[in-house]
């Protein structure tokens, strides 16, 4: 089921995919509209608010079955052959990934039904009339730090509760080292090996391999991959191509393991400059800027 604003007809898919396309909510009686964050709209054109509204927006999903086990996966998620969907049939909680002290990530979200995603939607509105600053990210950090709902993480790393039951899950670290930085966030630089500044735990401090058609982090199913670089090449990696990307991602020296990809740089200067023409007297603004290219 794909969930958009973008009429079916548009989409360009074949025809002989079989898709369900599904148009958002225009909130009857019953559904939750979603809150505006405080977050700068001329950031990626409002980049935060959209992926905020995207967990309103699957409300979409239980319009003729509200008691149906919803698995959602970002676009920019790669699910392996190994994914375990059968684990996921008689979810009993609401289920993201941890990716560090602050951040959650809906990358792979479990809803069990209809009530338990109102509910978690309903905490995220509280929450952001207290607290207009918040993104999804902040926002289920807090939400499972304050048990608000009947929550559970999904494991990341093999010392996380029920890695050896169900495998793990990338809500980002994972595919930040093996496929990159967002180039659109380092000025066209799309960077491979490197842990995130958000992330709990260090990636290359455990052994990654491919084994058949599995990607194993000591020894366990890793079922996901967050490719937050875009790198689009990712959907079509053999095992082979993979477990490559583990070598490369492994190397010294950091020029070794970058690319340039000159339309992310005009992306990147489109949207910094008439932030930075703003932000032009404010020393704290011009920090957190320049910042983020060593994040």
């Amino acid at each position: 089921m794909l969930i958009t604003d973008v009429p079916k007809s548009k989409l360009g898919f074949s025809q002989d995919l079989d898709v369900n396309v599904v148009e958002p909510l225009d909130f009857p009686e019953g559904a939750i509209p979603a809150p505006t964050l405080g977050s700068d709209p001329r950031f990626w054109g409002g980049y935060w608010q959209k992926t905020f509204n995207r967990l309103f927006a699957l409300q979409a999903a239980f319009t003729d079955n509200q008691g149906r086990t919803l698995v959602h996966v970002e676009s920019d998620v790669l699910l392996l052959p190994s994914f375990p969907f059968d684990y996921f049939v008689d979810a009993q909680k609401v289920s993201w990934g941890e990716v560090g002290n602050a951040h959650d990530v809906a990358a792979l979200l479990i809803i069990p039904n209809r009530e338990a995603l109102l509910s978690m939607l309903q905490e995220l509105s509280r929450l952001v009339q207290d607290d207009p600053g918040l993104n999804d990210m902040t926002a289920l950090h807090k939400i499972a730090i304050a048990k608000s709902i009947d929550h559970n993480y999904l494991a990341m790393i093999p010392e996380d509760d029920g890695s050896s039951d169900a495998g793990l899950f990338d809500g980002a670290p994972w595919g930040h080292y093996l496929y990159g930085t967002d180039p659109r966030a380092f000025y066209g630089r799309r960077i491979v090996g490197r842990t995130m500044s958000l992330s709990r735990f260090t990636p290359s401090d455990y052994e990654l391999r491919v084994e058949g058609q599995k990607l194993l982090v000591n020894g366990l199913p890793l079922h996901t991959l967050h490719i937050h670089s875009k790198a689009l090449f990712a959907f079509t990696d053999t095992p082979l191509d993979i477990q490559q990307r583990i070598e490369k991602a492994s190397r010294g020296p950091q020029l070794l393991r970058t690319s340039f990809i000159a339309s992310a740089f005009v992306f990147s200067m489109r949207t910094m400059l008439p932030i930075w023409i703003k932000s032009a007297f404010s020393y704290s603004k011009w920090r957190q800027l320049l910042g983020r290219s060593r994040a």
